[in-house]
């Protein structure tokens, strides 16, 4: 039944009647924003006018308010930007996961479920999944359609453009630093694109540059900065990151879904203290301010897209010199590109498994090599069985277990 609530706040199937929130306030919906598939609220970048006060942010959808605490949002900082939640029925005041800015009431707003949608919503549903031109586009002349499609790569093109050079602005003018945000932008994928993008605009490109021949300086300054379960701070055991606010202590009990190993020791708390050291160093060196690391989402992700291992990945890029403008520009062909692109992790985080909120494990085997946006899988299809070592495609599109 959410999945209509979904539906209609999607398609704005809004009683006519204007928007009250339960408190009385006026809510106007200026965009109702992206509809998110994964971790975190429902409904990202949205615009809603509350009070005459137009406010931008996340929405979150449920059936009743009290879903709101049966699902854990309240203990989840994912969820702190939330502006609106739209609900059925509101059955009980829900506050922010801020511990910071505690009892913040989240305006509620009630929905009706039309009843032309409840009555046909499997039908709305899979119409929903196609774009709306499905139909006739197979009628249209192949000139109109090429002509269309034409267009539409060029729109693409020129957003790309325009976003390149707000970043170039961002930036000073630095061709090498706007090329980093791009590159790190992209290493994200769609679901940890917009967090990447934060990280990497976060980073000074002083701090860049100085650092780039150190690698252990430059992944003190890379996981350092993403905050949260990313950071050294959080991935010490015995509270080990006591001295950062917000930071949780090691679980040696967090195990993830298909991996029975025991936490890392000895040596890896060893490197994972040092790393915390110099990544404090840096901090005060540069003013730094890491990340919440609440953007940073797993979940529906294969290994080889987790954030901590495209971190690692992105640092030894970044060491070796290949996020380098000449670089780019030098490779004349997409096999060039590639093979720029393509890296491996330092053996340290290649022996590692999942970091998540809770700790971090040990791995079955080393981290897949990068592979760009965009290049498909064939073992993505394939679901790694517990016990099982993951596969890992090569550039021809093989598949061969990671050597151990």
């Amino acid at each position: 039944m959410e999945h209509l609530l979904h539906y209609c706040w999607k398609h704005q199937l809004l009683p006519l009647r204007e928007l009250t929130s339960t408190r009385g306030e006026a809510v106007e919906v200026v965009s109702p924003g992206r509809h998110n598939h994964g971790a975190g609220p429902d409904f990202l970048c949205a615009q809603v006018r509350i009070g005459g006060l137009l406010w931008a942010g996340s929405v979150e959808i449920h059936l009743r308010s009290s879903d709101w605490y049966r699902h854990h949002h309240d203990h989840d900082r994912a969820y702190g930007n939330v502006i609106l939640h739209v609900v059925q029925t509101a059955d009980k005041r829900v506050t922010l996961p801020l511990p910071e800015m505690p009892d913040i009431q989240i305006p509620e707003v009630e929905i009706p479920i039309p009843e032309a949608v409840r009555l046909r919503y499997e039908e709305l549903a899979a119409s929903d999944a196609h774009p709306r031109c499905a139909k006739v586009v197979g009628d249209l002349p192949p000139l109109a359609v090429r002509g269309w499609l034409s267009r539409l790569a060029t729109e693409r093109l020129e957003q790309r453009t325009e976003q390149i050079e707000q970043w170039r602005q961002e930036r000073c003018l630095d061709w090498e630093a706007t090329l980093f945000t791009s590159v790190a932008r992209h290493f994200g994928f769609g679901v940890n694109g917009e967090a990447f993008e934060a990280w990497a605009r976060s980073l000074p490109p002083v701090a860049l540059s100085k650092h780039r021949d150190d690698l252990f300086q430059v992944e003190a300054l890379f996981f350092g900065q993403a905050g949260g379960s990313l950071t050294p701070f959080n991935l010490l055991r015995d509270g080990g990151g006591a001295q950062c606010p917000g930071a949780k202590p090691f679980n040696a009990g967090a195990m993830q879904r298909g991996l029975d190993s025991p936490p890392i020791g000895g040596d890896g708390e060893d490197y994972l203290q040092r790393l915390r050291e110099e990544y404090l160093y840096q901090q005060r060196l540069y003013g730094l301010k890491p990340m919440s690391g609440a953007q940073w989402k797993y979940l529906r992700l294969r290994p080889q897209n987790f954030p901590h291992i495209r971190l690692a990945q992105l640092a030894m890029l970044h060491h070796e010199g290949k996020l380098s403008l000449s670089a780019v520009v030098e490779a004349k062909t997409i096999k060039q590109l590639r093979s720029l692109l393509d890296t491996h992790v330092s053996p340290f985080w290649g022996s590692l498994g999942s970091l998540t909120p809770s700790g971090l494990l040990r791995n079955v085997g080393p981290a897949p090599r990068s592979r760009p946006e965009g290049v498909n899988d064939p073992s993505n299809a394939q679901q790694t069985k517990r016990g099982q070592r993951p596969r890992v495609a090569d550039q021809k599109g093989s598949t061969t277990p990671p050597q151990g």
